[in-house]
């Protein structure tokens, strides 16, 4: 046998061998095959992964979906993770049999990654491009490097007919039918996505949909897992300001609730800091720290991927979660309490209801228990003037504890942001109503 196709043969054998144990291994993957290094926030979102891939899968086949949410701060190296995750499931074509493997090669096979950010959803595609043509570089420990990948020709060649990468449609085409897809949710509610199938859909910054909660619980996003789908991952750091950052904050600590009373969370939460990217010269890792800590109350959220406080918002996250509190009856006026009536005004006879509260927030400063919610008043349409008068006798009703006796009326305060919110607050002026604007209460 001819010397040097022997040890061509005898490369394709490891390789093979190689590639073999990376399928049941991420890690291997990433470091062995695809020539990166990990840092430590990297590789807990490996291990996850590992473990799933040891006890939730049989014969090819997944017994339970890989539900995850990475809680971050900024810069700790999320999207280079998602490169390689998204790599690992594309090869390996996750989620669907080999029992007939010409099937498995000509059955499409796409991943998607959705962000409400357009630039942020195909930012991906960069990293995933220097990856597969050696050319992802990054430093450690004063150490310069660049990745050696193994596969470079999964991805389709650029002398293709079909290009291997389409920015514009944010596209990224692989050998066998598989594909990459990087597309904005803006304001269609996943729309973006409704027609096709995907193994893995990772949604980055999630936090800034406009409609998280709905493109969650109606099923928009996931319904695409429906064919070969075995992976959903949110991916995101807490921004104050974000339209979803409320209902970010209650996907966490509902499942941090979970873990505690021993129960299967719906998602598993993996925390990265800053601190962990040790690809970051650590002199530039103190410059940033030192420059964030000059705000205290942000460093949390950019280093650490938590939730602060903001002087825009009338309550934090971690109140408004506890206000819902699971009573089906409403609470009588009790006298020394302290109670807040709020209202988000709506007319239009097919619009928004008119929504009125009566919070006790008398615990709150002694941190005894949380705000709760006491009554509550929803009305479609409604007459002007009986909306005016029902939220008047909530004030006068609830006006009973001892710092309100110099007045008539209870604390209150009342969505302004828009003109009919104006008129109320100008007609209801004897209430002294606090102002506020949709979204920062």
């Amino acid at each position: 046998m001819d010397y040097n196709l022997q040890q061509k043969q005898l490369v394709e054998l490891e390789l093979a061998e190689r590639l073999a144990r990376g399928e049941s291994d991420i890690v291997y993957f990433a470091t062995e095959i695809l020539g990166l290094h990990l840092n430590k926030f990297q590789q807990r979102v490996a291990d996850e992964i590992n473990l799933w891939l040891k006890t939730k899968r049989n014969e090819g086949m997944f017994t339970e979906r890989f539900n995850a949410l990475f809680d971050t701060g900024n810069r700790v190296g999320k999207t280079v993770m998602l490169a390689v995750i998204h790599s690992f499931f594309l090869y390996y074509k996750v989620g669907l049999a080999r029992s007939d493997f010409n099937y498995w090669v000509n059955r499409p096979y796409n991943t998607f990654n959705l962000s409400p950010v357009s630039r942020q959803a195909k930012n991906l595609i960069d990293y995933m491009e220097a990856i597969f043509t050696n050319t992802f570089a990054w430093e450690k420990n004063g150490k310069h490097y660049t990745n050696k990948c193994l596969i470079p020709d999964f991805i389709l060649s650029h002398n293709n007919s079909e290009l291997a990468i389409n920015r514009q449609l944010g596209e990224i085409r692989f050998r066998d039918n598989r594909m990459m897809i990087c597309t904005s949710t803006g304001q269609d509610q996943g729309a973006s996505v409704q027609g096709s199938s995907c193994g893995l859909m990772t949604y980055d910054e999630c936090v800034q949909s406009h409609h998280l909660r709905d493109e969650l619980e109606t099923g928009r996003l996931t319904s695409r897992l429906g064919d070969y789908g075995v992976a959903f991952i949110l991916i995101s750091t807490p921004d104050e300001k974000a339209p979803s950052q409320q209902h970010y904050h209650h996907i966490i600590k509902e499942c941090e609730r979970a873990v505690k009373v021993g129960k299967v969370p719906e998602y598993i939460i993996i925390y990265g800091r800053f601190e962990e990217n040790d690809f970051i010269p650590e002199s530039q890792k103190k410059l940033h720290t030192d420059d964030v800590n000059k705000r205290p109350n942000m460093a949390r959220q950019v280093l650490e991927g938590g939730f602060v406080e903001s002087g825009v918002k009338m309550f934090t996250p971690s109140v408004i979660e506890n206000i819902w509190n699971g009573k089906q009856a409403e609470s009588v006026p009790i006298e020394g309490r302290l109670y807040l009536i709020s209202a988000d005004w709506g007319v239009a006879d097919q619009g928004d209801e008119t929504i009125m509260y009566v919070l006790d927030y008398t615990d709150l400063e002694l941190f005894l228990k949380p705000v709760q919610i006491v009554k509550e008043v929803a009305v479609e349409g409604g007459d002007p003037w009986h909306l005016m008068t029902m939220y008047k006798t909530l004030c006068t009703e609830f006006g009973l504890h001892p710092e309100s006796a110099r007045e008539e009326y209870s604390e209150n305060t009342m969505d302004t942001g828009a003109m009919g919110g104006v008129m109320f607050k100008k007609m209801l002026k004897e209430l002294h109503p606090h102002p506020f604007q949709g979204g920062e209460m």
